[in-house]
C-alpha cells in the first residue's frame, strides 16, 4: 500500500542542524545560526507566510520550544493578533503567558488587554505575576483608578498587585520621554568596515517608543531600566526588544540593542522634544568598534 507523506513541521519548529556547523569568528551571522537565537529569525521568516490562527494554535503544541516560538510570532505580529495573543494568555505553559503578556505591553491598551492582565495578578507562577505588572504600570495613567480599586479589595493577593502597579506608575512618571515616540536618525558608521550583510547588527528600528515597562534583562533591581520598542509601523530589528535606562540627571538616557553577541548601544541628550549624541557598535569577538552621531525628533505614537 502507499503510504502518505509525512506532515511537514510548522515553519517555526526548527529541527537541530544535522552536524555542528564551524564559523569564522569574523561572522556573528554564522555564530547565530550555531546557536538558539535563530529559531527567532526563521519564526520571523515564517511569519510572513503563515496565518495567523496558524502561528496561534501551535501556542498549544506539545513541543515546548514550538509554543514558545509560536507566542513569540505573535508578539512579532503585533496589533493585528492582539485578539489571539489574549487568548495565548490562557495559555498552560508559563513561559507562553509571559511573552503574550510583553507583546500586549507593547501595543496600544484595549479595554479587553487590559482585563485579561489584571486577571493574571492572580496567577500562580510569580514571573507571570511581575510581568502583568509591568505591563499594566506601563500603560500609564489610564489605569490608575482600576489599580486603586483593587488596591482596596479585600482580595490579598489583589490589593497587593494593585498597589505594586501604583508604586510603579510612581516610579516611572518623572520620566520625561516614557511612553513617547521619536525618529532616530544615523549618521554613516566610522570607520566604514564594509560589513554588507552584518549591518543588520548595526541598524535598530528608525522610530521608537521609550516604553514604561521595566526590562528584565540585564538591569539591577535598583536601576530604572525599561523597554524601547518599534513605533508606528516600523519593524522589529534583528536584536528584538531593546532596552533604555534614564540618566542620573533625567536629562539623558542610554539605549541597548543586541542579540546577546552582537548590537549597539546609545548614549543621548534629552532636550525638549529632540534627542542628540552617540551610537557605538559592539561585538563578542575581535572587530573594530564604529560610532555614529544620532539624532532624534519626537513624532506622534500611532
Amino acid at each position: 500500500m502507499p503510504t502518505s507523506a509525512p506532515t511537514p513541521p510548522a515553519p517555526w519548529v526548527i529541527s537541530a542542524p544535522p552536524r555542528p556547523l564551524r564559523c569564522p569568528r569574523s561572522s556573528p551571522r554564522c555564530e547565530i545560526e550555531t546557536r538558539t537565537f535563530v529559531p527567532w529569525l526563521r519564526c520571523r521568516a515564517a511569519v510572513m507566510s503563515a496565518g495567523t490562527a496558524a502561528v496561534a494554535a501551535a501556542v498549544s503544541d506539545r513541543d515546548s520550544a514550538a509554543r514558545e516560538r509560536a507566542a513569540g510570532a505573535l508578539r512579532e505580529i503585533g496589533v493585528p493578533a492582539a485578539r489571539q495573543t489574549i487568548q495565548a494568555l490562557g495559555a498552560r505553559d508559563p513561559r507562553v503567558r509571559i511573552t503574550a503578556i510583553q507583546a500586549l505591553g507593547e501595543q496600544p491598551p484595549s479595554p479587553q488587554a487590559i482585563d485579561a492582565l489584571v486577571t493574571l495578578l492572580r496567577d500562580p507562577d510569580g514571573d507571570v505575576r511581575g510581568e502583568a505588572v509591568s505591563a499594566l504600570g506601563g500603560f500609564g495613567p489610564m489605569v490608575e483608578p482600576r489599580m486603586r480599586t483593587l488596591a482596596a479589595s479585600r482580595d490579598a493577593i489583589l490589593r497587593r498587585s494593585g498597589g505594586k502597579v501604583l508604586d510603579y506608575l510612581k516610579e516611572v512618571e518623572r520620566l520625561p520621554i516614557a511612553d513617547r515616540c521619536f525618529d532616530l536618525a544615523l549618521a554613516p558608521w566610522s570607520p566604514n568596515l564594509g560589513l554588507k550583510e552584518d549591518t543588520v547588527f548595526s541598524t535598530p528600528p528608525m522610530t521608537v517608543r521609550f516604553t514604561r515597562i521595566k526590562n528584565s534583562w540585564f538591569a539591577s533591581d535598583d536601576e530604572l531600566s525599561f523597554r524601547v520598542a518599534p513605533a508606528n509601523g516600523a519593524r522589529m530589528s534583528v536584536h528584538g526588544t531593546g532596552f533604555w535606562t534614564p540618566g542620573a540627571g533625567r536629562d539623558s538616557v542610554s539605549i541597548v540593542w543586541s542579540t546577546g553577541f552582537s548590537g549597539l548601544t546609545m548614549k543621548l541628550a534629552v532636550a525638549g522634544d529632540a534627542l542628540q549624541g552617540q551610537a557605538e557598535t559592539f561585538w563578542d569577538f575581535p572587530r573594530p568598534h564604529q560610532t555614529s552621531r544620532v539624532t532624534g525628533l519626537r513624532v506622534p505614537c500611532k
